[in-house]
């Protein structure tokens, strides 16, 4: 199930303690930073804030009236979108797009305007367009996601070390939750392994391109 935030240390510990890879105490005081790090891996090589959070953007307006403007980031909901100093209504004024992103579970990418603006822009318009919303992928941390940042985490520094060493001593199988996995006659497969097919599985399905999700 989603969660409300990134994993800390405790959850990277109880993860490698799960796997059948206990942690040291003296590594344990120091999760929290592999933690961090691991989030800040993960958003940095999507380019995109997985977990939303309340800010103000501003925007240079659109060169054309009917032009969609890039948000250049991820808007799962707008509280106020102001033009040029004037408040705007959704639906009337402008309309976020894809129209249909949350019904796919997806953000916002786009702000469309609806009324007329003038056809070039002109300095004092610069940065004209305010948007205070909630900027972000989602209001919680997928599943996927979180497990991504947690692999992201053990691969970062001294609990890599620990992982290869139990996983050299003929591990062939870890279990987390309700999922287990067999490696079968392949006593010793890395573990490594496969905290980086984790954290690059969702890596390819959260990075986001230019001008969309």
């Amino acid at each position: 199930m989603p969660h409300a935030g990134y994993p800390v240390g405790s959850d990277v510990s109880t993860y490698l303690t799960e796997c059948g890879f206990p942690v040291s105490a003296n590594l344990t005081n120091m999760l929290d930073g592999y933690a961090l790090s691991g989030k800040q891996m993960f958003e940095t090589k999507v380019n995109r804030q997985i977990l939303a959070t309340t800010q103000t953007r501003k925007f240079d307006p659109p060169t054309y009236w009917n032009q969609a403007l890039d948000l250049e980031g991820d808007l799962i909901s707008a509280s106020s979108v102001t033009a040029m100093g004037i408040t705007q209504v959704a639906a009337t004024d402008y309309l976020l797009g894809p129209y249909d992103a949350l019904q796919r579970g997806q953000p916002y990418v786009w702000i469309e305007f609806l009324r007329w603006w003038n056809s070039l822009q002109s300095w004092a318009t610069k940065q004209s367009i305010v948007i205070t919303g909630q900027w972000g992928w989602a209001a919680t941390v997928p599943d996927d996601v979180w497990d991504a940042v947690i692999a992201a985490a053990i691969l970062k520094g001294p609990a890599t070390m620990v992982t290869m060493k139990a996983s050299g001593g003929g591990i062939n199988s870890f279990r987390t939750g309700d999922v287990q996995e067999d490696w079968g006659i392949s006593p010793g497969h890395p573990f490594r392994a496969h905290l980086r097919e984790t954290y690059n599985s969702a890596v390819a399905s959260y990075t986001r391109v230019q001008g969309g999700v």
